[in-house]
Parts: C-alpha cells; sequence; structure tokens
C-alpha cells in the first residue's frame, strides 16, 4: 500500500511539473519584434522612422516581415549600441563588419559591401602612400568604428600621440568635418559612400574635398548579440530573406534607389 501512495505521489509530481512548464510556455511568448540598433549612417541607416531609412533597414525589415518579424530600429552612439547588444540588451547592431564585433554572430549573405577612404581639403597636398603615410595628418575617426585591418592597426599605435582624433555621438562625421574646416584635423576616414551622402546633407561640393582610398570594400552586416541565444537563428532568418530578394530582383532595386550596387 505504502508504495502504491508512492507512485501516486510521483504522478503527481509530474503532472504538476507539467503543467508548471505548460504554464510557463504559454506566458513566454516567441519573440516577434528584432531590437536593433546604430548611429546613423547612410545610405546605409538612417534615422528612424524618416524616409528614406537606408539600404540595411529596408533590407532587414523586408526579409524579416518574410518570417512573421517586425524590426524596432533606434539611433544611439556606434559604441553605446555596441556595448548593448553585447551585454544583451538588444538583439543587434546595424553597419558592422567582424572588425567591429568578432564576437557578435554574423549572417552569411552579403547585402552591401564598403571600404575606407581618407578625405583631406582638396588644396592638402598630402598623399596616401600606405598606413605609416597616415603620420602627416591629424586623423579624424569614429569612435569605435572599425576601418580595414591596416587603418585600425595604426589606429590603435597613434590614439595616445595626438595624431588621431575620436567624435562619437549620433552626429560625429558632422563633427569630423566642422573639424576639417578649422584645421583641426588634416583628414578623415570614412565609407566614401557615407561621406558624399552627409556633404548632400550639409549642401557641401565634393570638389572641395580629395579622396584617398585605403582599403578595400569589404562587407557591412546586421550582426546579432552573441548573449542572444536565438542569434543563430536570427541570422539564419534574414539571410534565407535576402536570399529571396536577390533571387527576385528585388535587393538590386532597392540598392538602386540608394545609388549603390
Amino acid at each position: 500500500m505504502a508504495s502504491l501512495r508512492n507512485l501516486f505521489r510521483r504522478a503527481a509530481r509530474t503532472c504538476s511539473a507539467a503543467l508548471l512548464l505548460t504554464a510557463a510556455t504559454l506566458s513566454c511568448p516567441a519573440q516577434t519584434t528584432i531590437k536593433l540598433a546604430a548611429d546613423s549612417w547612410m545610405p546605409f541607416n538612417g534615422t528612424p522612422g524618416v524616409q528614406p531609412e537606408g539600404i540595411l533597414i529596408d533590407v532587414v525589415k523586408k526579409a524579416f516581415a518574410e518570417a512573421g518579424l517586425s524590426v524596432e530600429y533606434t539611433n544611439m552612439p556606434w559604441a553605446r549600441a555596441v556595448d548593448m547588444a553585447r551585454k544583451g540588451a538588444i538583439d543587434g547592431v546595424i553597419g558592422a563588419t567582424p572588425g567591429d564585433a568578432s564576437d557578435f554572430i554574423f549572417p552569411k549573405e552579403v547585402i552591401i559591401s564598403s571600404g575606407s577612404t581618407v578625405f583631406t581639403p582638396a588644396a592638402s597636398p598630402w598623399k596616401y602612400d600606405g598606413a605609416p603615410s597616415l603620420v602627416g595628418i591629424t586623423l579624424g575617426a569614429v569612435l569605435d568604428y572599425s576601418y580595414g585591418d591596416a587603418i585600425d592597426e595604426y589606429i590603435r599605435g597613434h590614439k595616445e600621440s595626438g595624431k588621431v582624433q575620436f567624435v562619437g555621438g549620433d552626429t560625429a562625421l558632422d563633427q569630423l568635418i566642422q573639424m576639417m574646416d578649422r584645421d583641426r584635423v588634416g583628414g578623415i576616414v570614412e565609407s566614401e559612400a557615407v561621406f558624399l551622402w552627409k556633404l548632400r546633407e550639409m549642401k557641401l561640393e565634393p570638389a572641395k574635398f580629395k579622396a584617398h582610398a585605403v582599403s578595400p570594400p569589404e562587407p557591412t552586416y546586421i550582426a546579432f548579440s552573441p548573449k542572444n541565444p536565438k542569434a543563430q537563428e536570427l541570422a539564419t532568418l534574414l539571410d534565407k530573406g535576402v536570399t529571396t530578394l536577390k533571387t527576385n530582383g528585388e535587393l538590386a532595386k532597392m540598392l538602386d534607389k540608394y545609388g549603390l550596387k
């Protein structure tokens, strides 16, 4: 009789556990909103809700919509966005390369690539001849950006020397351009597409600047938080959506909207 009572007790505990598990599952619905953040970096990603929002925003929203997911996009300084994603406070960042966040989860499909260019005043006699030649100017850079291996190594080696001036925040590039106008920096390192877009916004003539290509284009991604247990699943879903957009020709049309290839 005692063993029968024990059997009933074990069965009751099993049922209770199953009910608790079911309740927990019902109270924790599957994630349907993906939270992403970055500083404004047009034409790749701009201001939330302001059209055009940027090619990466257009693509990620379209790709995730196919999987029944919505995207909540927020602007914040780049360093803060990476930190929040690394801590798991948001699901990922927009416009990243492995050099920005090597511990993040990256998709495989490439949406767009971007290289780094140093822009100087048109009248500047300085010429780029490899990373060591950067000592000939005071270089302006955005805090915690990655610009390719050679430039990143140069910046790490000179950030305490005064030869590199960093600016962070949502208007970093605007401030750097103003600093160059005041001779506080002799050059600015940035994506050519981003720099030219910013000149249009600021109503400045591109002819006033000289471009020096310093690193080849590399893929620019939406990268997912290493703290999110579903990061790989999100990357795979994004890959699936991007593949569809490439196959049906829609991605080419989206790129053309921004003058990108």
